[in-house]
């Protein structure tokens, strides 16, 4: 195997939890714009699911205009999330036989996610997974406090794993992450997600892609 170490993204990738965003905005839409079912614009609805929650819901605070606080719109996208992770989703196929492979291996491995790391860290050990990883950052910690379109919480996990840019691969299901982590030289793993957007500019850019239907360890034999 080549590679050493091994980032993971959470939401849409390792756990299958971005149907969130379908209810959450259909709460939202009910609740602040009197719209049964809405459905957003895609470009606001793709932008918000690689952003910080908190900084997510102020844009969207923003985008319509609404006389409500910051705090007020941020619990409301945070509510009943806990919920939802622990009724609704589901660890995506391959995950865990993924992580047990690159365990053996000796790869070193951490979470980088842009949700809050409490949370992430409630999530790995409600699926199990927080014993394969040496730690969990966020765009949410104080020494990131940027979004997966900057290269700020990819940096700080290389830090955590000890491990070169060029030997260590990032897992996302994201193109605009992809995108990051392929311009600091890291091996890009893209997992279709059918929730996210971009899924063409995400094979584009991955060095290897796991498309709809093929579970995450199949790209074991190209690490």
């Amino acid at each position: 195997m080549r590679i050493k170490g091994a980032i993971f993204d959470m939401d849409g990738t390792l756990i299958d939890s971005l149907s969130y965003w379908e209810i959450a905005w259909k709460r939202f839409g009910k609740a602040y714009l009197g719209v049964e079912d809405y459905v957003p614009e895609p470009t606001l609805d793709a932008k918000g699911r690689t952003m910080r929650l908190t900084d997510c819901a102020v844009m969207i605070k923003k985008h319509f205009d609404l006389a409500v606080t910051d705090e007020e719109i941020i619990n409301f996208f945070a509510d009943n999330l806990w919920d939802f992770y622990r009724t609704t989703a589901s660890l995506k196929p391959g995950a865990k036989e993924t992580l047990e492979a690159l365990k053996k291996a000796g790869v070193r491995m951490c979470i980088a996610s842009a949700t809050d790391g409490e949370n992430v860290r409630k999530v790995a050990r409600l699926f199990d997974i927080d014993r394969y990883m040496l730690a969990i950052v966020s765009c949410c910690d104080p020494d990131v406090e940027k979004g997966k379109d900057q290269p700020d919480v990819y940096e700080k996990a290389l830090r955590v794993l000890g491990t070169a840019a060029e030997e260590t691969a990032v897992f996302e299901d994201s193109p605009v992450a992809i995108e990051t982590a392929k311009k600091m030289g890291l091996f890009t793993v893209g997992c279709y997600d059918k929730y996210n957007y971009g899924h063409d500019r995400l094979e584009a850019l991955s060095d290897v892609y796991l498309p709809a239907g093929c579970a995450m360890d199949q790209a074991i034999r190209q690490l």
